[in-house]
């Protein structure tokens, strides 16, 4: 889940006692230092081949943002996998403590997304006591909904097909002519009734409406001092408008 403070003002969260030793943990070449203490208030991209450091470096920029005073919990690491998460919160906690990592918000897109949803939800007239429906159950409401349009198993196939180039392509932006499949649109307005009707949100539409909620209503829902990006490379253009909207 989202571990959400923004209740708390700085005054209110305790910071580490001894900052500074966290550094002293930490072996960087000349390279990494610079990156790792590049000045707070502009953009960084790290380019680097596997095994280079990238993920250090990663864990060192966030231990040297609490050396500069962020409170933890207004620092965000987003990942694309759960086992990154895992290793990143492992590696914080190992220097700075589990106090200290437990604040910070590092998460997968879609659990940040869905934490925002469930706090800031209502604010999209999206009732916030919502389940996320897996991709197996997705596709078992898309068959349905699909099946009830043709029992021809080929054009079946075909349609499912489409629909899934249909999401792809809402994230993507690469196939904007699926976009205008009025049968696949039809049956994907079909498929998100039958979702909303069982309070349930897909992955497709946690990343969406995540995206909508943080670039509508920056004001109050983005209260974050520091964003960072694993495998930046990797972004859609859905995912990096998340990004840009959670760090206005």
């Amino acid at each position: 889940m989202y571990n959400n403070d923004y209740g708390k003002t700085t005054a209110d969260v305790e910071t580490p006692k001894h900052p500074e030793s966290f550094q002293a943990q930490i072996d960087l070449n000349q390279q990494q230092l610079n990156a790792v203490q590049h000045p707070v208030d502009s953009k960084l991209m790290v380019v680097a081949g596997p095994g280079t450091g990238k993920t250090h470096v990663l864990v060192a920029r966030v231990l040297y943002l609490i050396q500069l005073g962020v409170p933890p919990e207004k620092i965000v690491v987003t990942t694309f996998t759960n086992r990154v998460t895992s290793t990143l919160i492992s590696r914080i906690s190992q220097i700075a403590g589990s106090d200290i990592s437990n604040r910070l918000q590092i998460h997968n897109f879609y659990s940040i997304c869905q934490g925002l949803l469930h706090t800031f939800g209502a604010k999209l007239d999206i009732d916030t006591d919502f389940d996320v429906a897996d991709e197996i159950e997705l596709e078992s409401i898309t068959d349905d909904v699909v099946s009830s349009f043709t029992t021809y198993p080929r054009e079946r196939d075909s349609i499912k097909s489409r629909i899934k180039k249909f999401y792809m392509s809402k994230q993507s932006g690469l196939d904007v002519e699926i976009l205008k499949d009025d049968i696949v649109s039809n049956l994907v307005e079909k498929t998100q009734n039958i979702l909303h009707e069982r309070k349930l949100l897909s992955y497709h539409d946690l990343l969406e409406l995540g995206t909508e909620l943080v670039e509508r209503f920056p004001s109050s829902v983005n209260q974050v001092e520091a964003t960072l990006v694993d495998e930046f490379q990797d972004l859609s253009p859905l995912h990096w408008r998340f990004i840009k909207g959670l760090s206005q």
